[in-house]
């Protein structure tokens, strides 16, 4: 769990810094979307069989895989959110005076939630699948290791055991995105409430 505790919080925020500089810079785009293109489609297992070549076993190796894994699903979403920007708002406060960095905060990443959520939630899918695969390869300890060792002396019990344990680990962190999604956009309902009922 530390390993994919890590490599989230890493990927989360590595993948939003270059989402959001992707997504406001044309020039970034140009030259750094194929290379998202081809991570998003990129087979972890031959991420994991090199990582175990060059890096050995343990170390940062299953947590470099997941990130690497992970890393192009919150940049691909991330900068689609920042170009959904309604660009009126954007100029509104520039005509203002209103600084890059608090545009940045109060127009920019708002509107980008949303994206970097359901980002969230397919990195932590994707991660995961991608760390349990490395453990298997570039690791000597770790639940993938495990499965894997179990599955050299046919214990299948052990890997069904593993298999219950992820799909109940899955539900709770499912149930966990979604209070923190109703939490993040209460405001969201609440303008809505508010202007059906100016309406009415």
């Amino acid at each position: 769990l530390t390993r994919l505790a890590i490599g989230f919080v890493i990927t989360v925020l590595l993948g939003t810094a270059l989402g959001v500089a992707i997504g406001r810079f044309r020039y970034l785009e140009i030259a750094l979307h194929d290379f998202v293109g081809i991570g998003v489609t990129w087979p972890y297992l031959i991420t994991a069989l090199l990582v175990a070549i060059w890096l050995g076993f343990d170390g940062i190796g299953p947590t470099l895989v997941m990130i690497t894994a992970g890393l192009p699903f919150v940049i691909l979403n991330v900068s689609e959110g920042v170009r959904a920007v309604d660009r009126r708002l954007v100029d509104m406060a520039r005509s203002y005076g209103v600084k890059e960095m608090s545009i940045l905060r109060h127009v920019v990443l708002p509107t980008t939630f949303p994206f970097l959520f359901a980002a969230m939630r397919l990195t932590f899918s994707v991660g995961w699948r991608a760390l349990m695969m490395a453990e298997v390869f570039a690791a000597t300890m770790g639940a993938g290791k495990e499965i894997s060792r179990a599955w050299e002396i046919n214990q299948s019990d052990q890997v069904v055991a593993f298999g219950l344990y992820f799909a109940v680990f899955a539900l709770i962190m499912e149930r966990v995105f979604v209070l923190m999604s109703k939490r993040a956009f209460r405001w969201r309902v609440s303008s809505v409430e508010a202007g059906t009922a100016s309406r009415v």
